[in-house]
Formats: structure tokens, sequence, C-alpha cells
């Protein structure tokens, strides 16, 4: 397997209440723009990528 192949992982989260509502809105707003509901998980797996990206590879 090389370094660049997917990996799956399957996790179950506990959203806080304020994290989920905000998660809701960003679901609707989405939906108005593009006319499709995104899942709550390809919303959380572009939030994990941008901080992993943040985290490890700063702006200079």
């Amino acid at each position: 397997m090389t370094r660049d192949t997917p990996r799956t992982i399957t996790t179950t989260l506990t959203l806080p209440v304020d994290i989920r509502a905000r998660l809701d809105e960003l679901k609707a707003q989405r939906a108005r723009t593009s006319g499709r509901w995104p899942s709550s998980n390809a919303l959380v797996l572009e939030a994990l990528q941008a901080l992993l990206e943040r985290e490890f590879h700063p702006a200079s």
C-alpha cells in the first residue's frame, strides 16, 4: 500500500448541541447553494481535513 492510498476508519462522534446546530445550518446553506443536501459525514471530513492541513502545513 502506498502512502497516498486512502484508508477506511469507522467511528462514532457525539457532538455537543451547539456544534450539531452549526452543522445543520451549514448543511442547509450548502443545500441552498448546490441544490443537494451534503451528508454530515462529508462536512465533518472536510472540517477535519482543513484542520489537519492547518496543523501540519501552516501558512508561512
